[in-house]
């Protein structure tokens, strides 16, 4: 969230506020009513105070830091594979998405870096047989594949709550909960996400989000 500074009227009484280290501390604005009880007021945003200084000897001024900075970092990926190929990482659910050979031998392939709760792997568009690990996100062919191999997957992350907490999670908020959502929080989303190092957290919570 990006904001600016917040001002605050000071008759004195605030000086002590001057003597204290508030770098780090979080704040919390809420709305709501004035009839209303405090646990129904919603909450606007989740600040973290840099500091507070003197304006002059009616104003302080509390700074902060733009809670948005930590998200602008990279999602963190993987290579591997027989030939040392970006991993592809499936968030809501996928058809036909690629999937990485691991070991030729063993005839071993990645379906994605985090948990399925379901996996189709099709051949040439044909249905096979196969040995998941529904966990790991893998599966091994029981015979060698005819053609190319493509994945329909349900991934264990499939809502917009269980996204945004996975991905805010990357860059340490854990504050992503059910009243960021309201009752679009179970919403079945339909994503097959395969990220790279150029890609940022921020740009994926804002792509698969926004419609939302």
């Amino acid at each position: 969230i990006n904001v600016g500074d917040l001002e605050i009227l000071n008759s004195g009484k605030l000086d002590d506020l001057l003597d204290e280290s508030w770098r780090g501390v979080e704040f919390v604005t809420r709305w709501g009513a004035p009839d209303w009880d405090y646990t129904d007021f919603r909450v606007v945003a989740r600040l973290t105070i840099n500091d507070i200084v003197p304006i002059n000897k009616q104003r302080l001024r509390i700074r902060f830091f733009d809670q948005r900075k930590k998200l602008d970092k990279p999602v963190l990926s993987q290579r591997g594979g027989v030939n040392n190929e970006l991993l592809p990482l499936i968030l809501g659910g996928s058809n036909l998405s690629p999937v990485i050979l691991t070991n030729a031998a063993t005839m071993d392939y990645r379906a994605s870096l985090l948990p399925l709760e379901s996996l189709v792997i099709l051949d040439s568009g044909v249905a096979t047989t196969v040995t998941a690990d529904l966990a790991a996100g893998t599966f091994q062919l029981s015979v060698p594949a005819a053609g190319e191999l493509r994945a329909n997957t349900t991934a264990a992350h499939k809502t917009p709550l269980a996204i945004a907490q996975y991905l805010a999670g990357l860059a340490g908020i854990n504050t992503v909960t059910t009243a960021n959502f309201g009752a679009l929080q179970n919403t079945m989303m339909q994503l097959h996400c395969l990220v790279n190092s150029d890609v940022t957290i921020d740009a994926v919570l804002t792509e698969i989000l926004q419609p939302l």
